[in-house]
Parts: structure tokens; C-alpha cells; sequence
């Protein structure tokens, strides 16, 4: 069996939630029972007042800006290294998104850098958890810009999704997973009030009265049980997550910060492809890390980010997946080593 990537773990309780859901979906009473408590529960875990279920991260994303009434005009600050979905979303309110370098050890956005590209039409930061790392948050929000936090790998990180609007991501790959999902984490009534009304087509009563154009974005109840179930043992998922950085030890390029949790590791080499393709020979799958974004022809705007563009192209996500165990992390350590000798 291949030694995969990502995955999380999934118990009894998912599946025992799932049939209930699915029993009730003709139940007027429960048909939103799992999605309601999925909710409170989320919001009681990150420590905020309010948590809205949506259908997936970039879905949180561009609530997340339509909240803060961002559109033409406007610009948002975000790191050139990161999943294509944060700039995506900026493009889907009209505004521009601002690329900017990162910091070399964590590969999270480099403050210095976001505080230069601040203009008088700088509407939002939208810092990114890289693979679960933690932006330097304290130092981000004392620039004064409102923050609207990637948080889409970063379930489980301290205090991520309280230092302005926090956007969760629940794909299968992720820590607490539910094949497809998100949730957007707020303290502010007028933000959770307005993604409220704008995730459920701009509703204004309950009886189907709406005064603009919203999106379906809401988050199905089968979807909130297996995220509910989830968020029962999620802690326990984190845990296999930081033993399984432990056992890799030093070859991990990226260093994560104490108050974050290692959702994929990842390793640097001259010739990614070519490990690559070594590994997959022993049957452990790898991914290139994100490629930055300024080299998709959409947003290429001719800004280099030398870090970004570094990272991007010699990173590789190695195997990560919650489940994994000592010996097949040891199994994956001793491929990459094997590959080394044979290069010396």
C-alpha cells in the first residue's frame, strides 16, 4: 500500500453521526441539527463568538471579504507562497491582490515586507497558516490593517481565527477533514450577520425575501456531522500530527513555531522532480509544495519574491497523513537517505 500524504483518522462516531443525519433528513426538527452544533461547538473550540459552516475554504475566503465590503478598487496584502484559492477570492469581489514575499524558515508572510506594500487602498492582510505554520499574527495586527486570516490548514493552532475574520478548511487532506467543508470564525455581530445573509442568497426574512445578490454557500448537515464527529477527537489527530513531525526530526525544511500545528511536512532538493520520482519507485506519494503565485498567467504582474519563487521550486510535501505510524515514517526517512547516498 502506498504511504500517502495526507489523511486524517476517522472513528465510529463519524459514521454513527452520518446515519443519523441521513435518517433525519426529512425531520423538520433535525434536518440542521448536526450543522447548528457543528457551529456552537467550532466557535467554543477556537475561542470566538460566532462560527458560520460553509461549503469549503475559498468559500469562507470570499465571505470573509464581502463582509469587510471589499470590491473594485481595493487592495489586499496576502504572501506570494500559498494555495491559489486566497488570490482567487480577492479577484471574485474585484479587488487586487498585493503579492509579497515570505519568510524563509517559517514560509509564512514576511511583516516587514506587508507593512512597505500598504497603500491608502490597502482594505485587508490575508496572512496564510503555510501547511499549518503561524504567521507572526501580533505583529500583523499592530500594523492596523484589518486581517482576514488563511487559516484554511490550521485547525488546532493557537489562537488562529480570533485576530480578525478566520477562514477554516475541512478538505480530506486537511486535520479534522470532511471531504469538503469550511467555516468562518468572527467576535464581530455585524460580520457573522452579514456572511449569515450572504451565505444563503442574500436572505433577508425567513420568508424568502432578499434585497441582493447572495451565494449558496451553506454547509450541508451530513457534511456537519462527520465535522462534528471530527471535532470530538480532533486533539488527539494534532497530537499524531506533532509525533510524526518529531519522527522526521531535522529534515524538514520548514520550521514551524511553537503555537503551530505540522499539518504537512515538507522537505527542499535542486532536483525536486527527481526525488520525486525516487520515491514514488518505493511507493511514497509526495507533492511539490505550492507554486507561488505570481507564476500563474493570471497574476503574473512582473513582481519577483525570491523566497516564495525558491521555496516553490525546490519544496516537496512528504507523506503526513494522521494514521501513519513510526515505522513508515522510518520506512520514508530511510528512502530519502538511500536517495542522498547514491547522489554522493
Amino acid at each position: 500500500m502506498k504511504i500517502v500524504t495526507a489523511g486524517t483518522i476517522v472513528t465510529n462516531t463519524e459514521r454513527k453521526y452520518v446515519f443519523d443525519a441521513v435518517n433525519n433528513l426529512s425531520n423538520p426538527d433535525k434536518f440542521d441539527y448536526y450543522t447548528r452544533t457543528f457551529e456552537e461547538e467550532f466557535a467554543k473550540y477556537i475561542g470566538t463568538k460566532y462560527a458560520i459552516a460553509v461549503t469549503n475554504g475559498t468559500a469562507a475566503l470570499h465571505l470573509a471579504l464581502i463582509a469587510l465590503r471589499i470590491g473594485e478598487g481595493d487592495e489586499v496584502i496576502l504572501p506570494d507562497l500559498g494555495f491559489v484559492a486566497a488570490a482567487n477570492a480577492i479577484k471574485y469581489v474585484g479587488a487586487t491582490p498585493v503579492f509579497v514575499d515570505v519568510d524563509p524558515g517559517t514560509w509564512c508572510i514576511d511583516v516587514f515586507k506587508a507593512g512597505k506594500a500598504i497603500t491608502d487602498r490597502t482594505k485587508a492582510i490575508m496572512p496564510v497558516y503555510m501547511y499549518g505554520n503561524k504567521p507572526e499574527m501580533a505583529k500583523l495586527k499592530r500594523l492596523g490593517i484589518p486581517l482576514i486570516e488563511d487559516a484554511c490548514p490550521a485547525v488546532g493552532v493557537y489562537k488562529a481565527g480570533m485576530y480578525g475574520i478566520g477562514c477554516f478548511s475541512f478538505q480530506g487532506a486537511k486535520t479534522l477533514a470532511i471531504g469538503e467543508g469550511g467555516m468562518v470564525t468572527t467576535n464581530s455581530k455585524a460580520v457573522h450577520d452579514r456572511i449569515r445573509k450572504m451565505y444563503s442568497h442574500g436572505r433577508v426574512t425567513s420568508d424568502f425575501y432578499y434585497d441582493e445578490v447572495g451565494y449558496n454557500y451553506r454547509m450541508s448537515n451530513i457534511q456537519a456531522a462527520v465535522g462534528l464527529a471530527q471535532l470530538k477527537h480532533v486533539d488527539s489527530i494534532i497530537y499524531r500530527k506533532f509525533k510524526i513531525h518529531n519522527w522526521y526530526g531535522d529534515i524538514t525544511a520548514q520550521k514551524f513555531t511553537v503555537d503551530a500545528v505540522p499539518w504537512m511536512n515538507s522537505i527542499v532538493d535542486f532536483t525536486p522532480a527527481v526525488l520525486r520520482k525516487h520515491l514514488k519507485k518505493d511507493g511514497i506519494d509526495t507533492r511539490r509544495v505550492f507554486p507561488a503565485m505570481t507564476s500563474y498567467p493570471m497574476y503574473n504582474n512582473g513582481i519577483y519574491n525570491p523566497v516564495a519563487d525558491g521555496i516553490a521550486e525546490s519544496g516537496i510535501n512528504i507523506p503526513s497523513a494522521a494514521y501513519l505510524t513510526r515505522k513508515e515514517i522510518e520506512y520514508v526517512k530511510s528512502s530519502i537517505a538511500a536517495y542522498y547516498a547514491n547522489q554522493s
